[in-house]
């Protein structure tokens, strides 16, 4: 799985990479890709090689703190309907029963739909269906599961 990750200040494209597809599909890494994002900065994340993105997971990490926030526009297809958009300190977040926990665990938020992008504020999503992406304010802070000691 590649991906291509745009990066837009004030609306403008101001930087733009890819990451390209792992050379082996069963290599034991070949699902994860990396990039850094600065808080004040708007990402547009798309998959090229896949043709309809129905399922997106990732992990957002070093946003300790509430003051900590990105957007990030990712790929889906505006076919497929949005279940459940949240951020987790779980370990497995991939866990198919973690979707139906509860709202109300500290290390579990689950983020409101909002009518457009402009409408955007903590914890929230705008699904754009004609331009296949969901536009997600991501914000930090969250509670974690463990403590480090």
């Amino acid at each position: 799985m590649a991906l291509d990750v745009r990066r837009f200040s004030a609306g403008q494209e101001v930087g733009s990479w890819e990451i390209d597809e792992a050379g082996a599909k069963d290599w034991l890494l070949a699902h994860m890709r990396h990039f850094a994002a600065h808080p004040s900065g708007e990402y547009s994340l798309s998959f090229p090689g896949i043709d309809t993105v129905s399922d997106v997971a990732f992990s957002v990490e070093n946003m300790l703190s509430s003051d900590d926030s990105v957007v990030i526009g990712v790929e889906y297809s505006g076919k497929w309907e949005i279940n459940q958009i949240y951020s987790s300190s779980f370990g497995n977040f991939m866990d198919s029963t973690h979707a139906a926990w509860p709202t109300n665990f500290a290390w579990k938020h689950v983020y409101r739909e909002v009518p457009s992008k402009d409408s955007l504020r903590t914890e929230t999503y705008w699904h754009d269906s004609a331009a296949n992406r969901v536009w997600i304010h991501v914000q930090g802070g969250i509670t974690m599961t463990l403590e480090p000691e």
